[in-house]
C-alpha cells in the first residue's frame, strides 16, 4: 500500500485522533514486516479456536440478556414507577435502576432526599450538582456510593465519547 493511501486510511479510521500518522503508519509497516505466516497445518486448528470462542461470546451475550429481562420483569412487577423514574436519568438503564431498588427499597420512608443520600453515604455539596462520597464509615449501604460512582464514570465516558 502506497504512503499517501495508508495515511489516508489511517486518519479516516481514528478519525484525526491520532497525532503522528507518520510514525504511527511507520509502526504499523515494522509490525507486519516482522510478523510471519502460519504454517498451513495450523489455519484450521486456529480458526476452530477462534470460531469457539467466538460462539462462547455469543451464547454469553444472549444469556445475560435473558437474565437482564428476567430482573426488569422482576422489577417491574415491583415498583414500576420508582424504575420509571430512575430510568429517566441518562445512563441508568433498568439494571442499574433494579440495582440500587433493591438497595434502597421504598423510597417513601425517608423523609428528605438529604435523609436518603445520609443512608447512602452520599452528599450534595451547596452549590453543586455532583454527588460526592461522604468521609465516613457510617454508611449503610456501601454498595449504593458504588452504584453512584459506576454511574457517574459512565456518564463521563459518554459525555467525553458521544
Amino acid at each position: 500500500m502506497p504512503e499517501e493511501e495508508l495515511l489516508t486510511f489511517l486518519a479516516g479510521k481514528s478519525r484525526n485522533r491520532i497525532s503522528d500518522l507518520s510514525k504511527t503508519s511507520e509502526l504499523l509497516r515494522k509490525a507486519a514486516r516482522d510478523s510471519y505466516r502460519l504454517d498451513k497445518c495450523m489455519y484450521e486448528p486456529l480458526s476452530i479456536s477462534l470460531a469457539s470462542s467466538f460462539n462462547c461470546i455469543h451464547a454469553y451475550q444472549k444469556e445475560i440478556k435473558l437474565i437482564e429481562q428476567a430482573i426488569e420483569k422482576c422489577i417491574n412487577g415491583m415498583n414500576p414507577n420508582a424504575l420509571l423514574i430512575l430510568q429517566s436519568i441518562p445512563g441508568i438503564g433498568p439494571i442499574w435502576a433494579s440495582g440500587i431498588l433493591s438497595e434502597i427499597g421504598d423510597i417513601t420512608v425517608f423523609h428528605s432526599s438529604d435523609a436518603l443520600a445520609k443512608y447512602a453515604g452520599l452528599y450534595w455539596p451547596k452549590g453543586d450538582s455532583e454527588i460526592s462520597l461522604l468521609r465516613t464509615t457510617k454508611c449503610r449501604k456501601p454498595e449504593i456510593p458504588i452504584f453512584a460512582l459506576s454511574w457517574r464514570s459512565g456518564k463521563q465516558r459518554q459525555e467525553a465519547h458521544p
